[in-house]
């Protein structure tokens, strides 16, 4: 079982090239999330232990960020201060190997039809890669 991680950053270095990273906001964080915070006042605010450890994404990962909004947590924070929030973005990692082969398929299937204006392709795409 893979593992997923809770990160306060995202960065190139946590990923192989090629790749593509699909971002999404969510307003809720999954359950059994590893923390990998290396950050001790945003993990105090959080509530996870700090974990400063180096993270790698292969196809199909998924990490979570917290973005903390409104500027720099000051020293030795547990809660969020006045006017401070935190985004939280679903990163999924994806090889470009896997969406050419899926619209390659889904095409041999007769999924698309360029005919059907109302046809939409790419959320098709990503329904169907279950991005």
């Amino acid at each position: 079982m893979k593992t997923t991680y809770l990160l306060n950053a995202f960065s190139l270095q946590m990923v192989d090239v090629p790749c593509i990273a699909i971002y999404e906001e969510v307003d809720v964080l999954p359950d059994g999330l590893t923390s990998a915070i290396g950050h001790q006042d945003t993990a105090n605010v959080l509530g996870v232990p700090m974990n400063r450890v180096n993270v790698h994404l292969s196809e199909g990962d998924i990490a979570y960020v917290a973005q903390l909004q409104g500027g720099r947590l000051p020293e030795g924070s547990t809660t969020l201060p006045d006017g401070f929030s935190f985004k939280f973005i679903k990163v999924k990692v994806v090889n470009p190997e896997s969406i050419k082969n899926a619209f390659y398929q889904a095409y041999g299937q007769g999924c698309f039809d360029a005919s059907d204006a109302d046809n939409n392709y790419v959320d098709k795409l990503i329904k169907d890669l279950g991005l």
